[in-house]
């Protein structure tokens, strides 16, 4: 039997997935010299055997599952693809049809970040203060950098070069041994030690993200630490 799993949980026991609808390639918008890739969509067909109407204890578990969380995008794993994953919200979900003993439906996923991400993250790690990365997806990404502070000092630099561009992660506080710096570049968050620190990222420091078909590197040229890069590789 079919199955799928969103925001980590499984669809109901009950439902039956008899046939999903996946997009080839996200919807996109091409121009002589540009394409740019949209939204993806996935549509869910299930049936379940009911007596007369659904009741209440299952129409609340289905809502449950297609709230994720809070209506917010989540992982949605694909039978037979828990290795990889979208981030998906629901959109829509069809009026239940049927007969009296067996009900029918639709849900639709939208994906509006269009990539399919690796479900384990990729972990490289600094040697002597250097990280030379060939990134294997098709689809730029946004890395986590972890930086382990290593002896006291005032200011951590790493500078960032792959075959298009060039750029630099500054860092300046009073960093002890042991203090731990994770910057998700996704979303520009920093903290030291689980506590929020955006004040100490150097305005001109600037996010970058993992090429395909490129060489990352990455050198620590200030600062007493170990570093490594984080990330789920990407796919159209």
């Amino acid at each position: 039997m079919l199955s799928l799993y969103f925001n980590n949980i499984r669809i109901p026991d009950w439902i039956k997935v008899t046939n999903i609808s996946e997009s080839l390639i996200p919807s996109f918008e091409a121009s002589r010299f540009k394409t740019t890739f949209k939204t993806r969509v996935i549509q869910v067909d299930f049936s379940f055997t009911r007596n007369m109407n659904l009741d209440k204890e299952r129409k609340f578990e289905l809502l449950e599952f297609i709230k994720g969380d809070n209506f917010t995008p989540c992982k949605l794993s694909l039978p037979n693809h828990n290795d990889r994953y979208y981030l998906a919200k629901v959109t829509n979900i069809s009026d239940i049809d049927g007969t009296i003993r067996k009900g029918s439906g639709t849900i639709t996923f939208t994906c509006f970040d269009y990539r399919e991400y690796e479900a384990t993250k990729t972990t490289a790690t600094s040697s002597s203060g250097n990280i030379n990365l060939k990134y294997n997806g098709t689809e730029e990404v946004y890395p986590t950098i972890k930086v382990n502070v290593t002896s006291s000092c005032s200011k951590i630099k790493i500078n960032f070069s792959n075959g298009t561009s060039s750029s630099f992660l500054e860092f300046n506080d009073d960093f002890r041994n042991g203090d731990i710096l994770i910057l998700e570049q996704s979303t520009n968050k920093l903290t030291v030690n689980n506590i929020n620190k955006a004040e100490i990222w150097h305005l001109n420091s600037k996010r970058h993200k993992l090429m395909p078909g490129t060489t990352n590197s990455y050198s620590l040229v200030s600062g007493s630490a170990t570093f490594s890069i984080e990330f789920n590789t990407a796919y159209l």
